[in-house]
Parts: structure tokens; sequence; C-alpha cells
């Protein structure tokens, strides 16, 4: 038997049916149009890869915020209660992010990389940021490029003096790194992809460095695009650095 609706049954559907799109389309029109996929890291290779993301602060003149020296990296809380701090790059020479809160006139920063075997493969000065915040810090043609499949440590060093102490404070985040070969469908997938785009494929396929600094230098050039900067809070929030969204951001060159 086929049941048959009254006009007033009809027009109660249709309106119900019109609040619900209505309501749907009204979402989506609050969403960023490039919402970044939730950052899947993969784990700490068997070794482990112990490191240090934050650290303690100066004092005084030399301390310009309350948040302390941070390095923009993945940390895993590995078997021994210990951190594991490590992610994967797709670079011969990436570049590497950090939040600075000192002054420069009373400090010196200096970056670090090392082979797996604790060899110093290269060091370099770092420029303090006229005011606290995150600055990329790219190894320079002249560093010797990551061979892939290969684990690297790079420590970033701060040595502080304010004028009430008679010696250096040194403070000190570390961590390590690993360049992987692309597989062939992410190279195509980025070839095929604009650049506002690839930050997504790169944090789907767990590759940290690569998908921060692309999202960085996107910001760099599109401080005023909410989409992008979502898109930062998202990844950050990921590894629990949703604090530092904000944060002003800024390259050593």
């Amino acid at each position: 038997m086929i049941k048959k609706f009254t006009l007033p049954t009809l027009s109660l559907i249709a309106l119900i049916v019109f609040i619900n799109t209505s309501l749907i389309t009204a979402a989506d029109a609050n969403l960023p149009t490039n919402l970044i996929a939730q950052y899947q890291p993969p784990p700490p290779p068997s070794r482990g890869a112990p490191g240090k993301r934050g650290t303690g602060a100066s004092r005084g003149e030399c301390l310009r915020s309350q948040t302390p020296l941070t390095a923009l990296v993945p940390s895993f809380n590995n078997e021994k209660k210990e951190q594991d701090v490590w992610g994967l790059t797709t670079r011969e020479r990436p570049t590497f992010w950090f939040y600075i809160p000192f002054a420069r006139r009373c400090s010196t920063i200096e970056l670090v990389l090392q082979d797996d075997a604790g060899t110093l493969l290269y060091q370099m000065p770092v420029t303090i940021p006229a005011k606290p915040g995150i600055i990329g810090v790219q190894l320079p043609t002249t560093a010797p490029t990551l061979k892939p499949n290969r684990m690297y440590h790079w420590l970033l060093q701060v040595k502080v003096k304010p004028k009430d102490l008679e010696e250096e404070e040194l403070f000190v985040v570390d961590g390590w790194i690993q360049r992987i070969n692309p597989s062939t469908k992410l190279s195509q997938q980025l070839k095929q992809t604009p650049i506002n785009k690839q930050a997504r494929l790169y944090a789907e396929n767990g590759i940290w460095f690569d998908a921060l600094t692309t999202l960085a230098e996107l910001r760099l050039k599109n401080s005023q695009d909410t989409a992008i900067a979502q898109d930062w809070k998202s990844l950050l929030k990921s590894v629990g650095l949703e604090n530092f969204a904000v944060e002003a951001l800024s390259r050593s060159y």
C-alpha cells in the first residue's frame, strides 16, 4: 500500500530538508579551505633518538620572554621514560625551526650537525631575531648534504652572559633527523599539487621537517591568510606545540 502525504506534511518535510541543508552549508562555509590532515608521525627508530625539545630560560636582561628555548619538532616518550626527538625530511639541506627567547646583546647561538657516531660535520652561527619568536635555520650550501636513510644529530647551543653573572650559561636543545627519498607516488603527487597544498601531503606521509618548512614559508609570504594560519596551528597542535602558533616568524640568512 502506497502511503499518501497531505500537503501540510509535504510542506513540513520540505522545510526540514531546507533547514538541514542550510545548516550543513553554513558549517562548511566556516571551515578553512585547506585544513591540514592530522600529522601522523612514524615511530622513532628502534635504536632510539634521545634528545631535548625544550630547556629552561635565563633571567634578567637576557630573557625577553617567559617561554623557554624550544625546538619545533616531534617528541616521543620512550620505554625508558626519556624523550626521543626525531623527524624526517626529503631535503639534502633541511631547515630547522626554533623558538628563541633571548636578547641579542648578551647571547650567541650556534647550530651543530653531527653524524650518528658523534663526528662533527658542520657548525654555524645563528642570527638571533630582533624580538622573541620562531626562527628558521637552513643548512647552507657550504654544509654537507644529508645522505638518504642516515641518522644525523643536530644541536642548537645558546650561550648567555647576563651582567650579574661571572660565567656564561649554556642552553641546549637537540634531536635527530633522517633524510628519506620520497616514494614514486608522493613525488608524482607533489609535482601535480600547488605549493599551498603540499604541506598536507608531507604531513600525511609523516615527513615533519618538510611539512613545517613548507607552511612556514607560506606564512612568511602570506601572513594574513587565515587558511594557512589554521594549517600552521593544526600541524603544531599535532605534536603538542600549539602555543607557538601565534609567535612571530622569521628566517636566519
